[in-house]
């Protein structure tokens, strides 16, 4: 119990008051400039390489041979008796 105890004021001294702190809202855009400046670049990357994916399918169904083309079905001759 003791333990406890001494770890529940190490967490109060080290954390709690650091989180009580409401954070200012130059504190929230300062932030978000911070993470735009990381995430921006990885969404960039991410469209960058799934558009990469969709051009080299296209270029491969666009090389593909004539002979995988889809052939018009045959109309069945109606019989009506």
């Amino acid at each position: 119990m003791q333990d406890e105890r001494r770890h529940v004021a190490w967490e109060e001294r080290s954390f709690v008051k650091e989180a009580e702190k409401a954070p200012s809202p130059r504190d929230w855009e300062d932030s978000d400039e911070r993470l735009h400046a990381i995430i921006e670049p990885i969404c960039q990357n991410e469209a960058r390489i799934r558009y990469q994916r969709i051009e080299h399918a296209y270029q491969a169904w666009r090389r593909r041979p004539a002979a995988y083309d889809p052939q018009p079905m045959p109309h069945a001759a109606s019989s009506r008796s």
